[in-house]
């Protein structure tokens, strides 16, 4: 999948795993909860997971893809 950031004129590519956190942050839910989905459908660690998605969220709400609050990233 690529997401085009056309006011930086960017284009990223997503793996699997950086897709399905797209498809759940599509609904408002906190890091948690998308981890736990995560950790349910690959082989993640959670630590490593919870790391990795504020991360991939971060750079997401950096490049105005999602809207991201302090709730969600605890």
């Amino acid at each position: 999948m690529l997401a085009i950031d056309e006011r930086a004129g960017f284009c990223y590519s997503m793996n699997a795993s950086a897709v399905r956190v797209w498809e759940l942050a599509a609904n408002p839910m906190s890091v948690g909860d998308i981890c736990a989905a995560l950790c349910q459908e690959f082989a993640v660690e959670p630590d490593t997971c919870v790391r990795d998605v504020s991360e991939l969220l971060t750079a997401m709400r950096d490049a105005g893809f999602v809207s991201v609050t302090d709730a969600a990233m605890g």
